[in-house]
């Protein structure tokens, strides 16, 4: 049996450590992970924190490169995803801009991202 939750998601909230637990649909967005609850080694935590500071810096302010965070944070999951193994489903979350056509480009760019 696998240390290690069945399903994680990682995505960019503010002041979090990006590593959460999934819940079933209409139930709160999961569980914060630190860490140390993983036993990341310092080099893939020192990545998240740093991918997950960039996003409470600038993740408001216009101009804030979503396709950036979102392949920086792409990446961090398929790492993360070596650490706990295949017991463990881990997926990305796309941030998701507010306007329409911010939208409309997140579609593009997870469709891409797939390919």
């Amino acid at each position: 049996m696998s240390p290690y939750p069945k399903a994680l998601d990682v995505r960019g909230e503010y002041f979090s450590s990006g590593i959460w637990t999934r819940r079933a649909a209409g139930l709160l967005r999961g569980r914060m992970i630190p860490y140390g609850d993983l036993e990341l080694p310092d080099k893939l935590a020192s990545q998240f924190t740093e991918w997950v500071r960039r996003h409470d810096l600038h993740g408001k302010k216009p101009g804030f490169d979503v396709g950036t965070f979102d392949s920086i944070g792409i990446a961090l999951a398929k790492d993360l995803q070596g650490i706990v193994g295949p017991a463990t489903t881990v997926r990305y979350q796309t941030i998701t801009p507010r306007s329409f056509l911010g939208r409309i480009r997140s579609l593009f760019r997870r469709r891409a991202a797939r390919e």
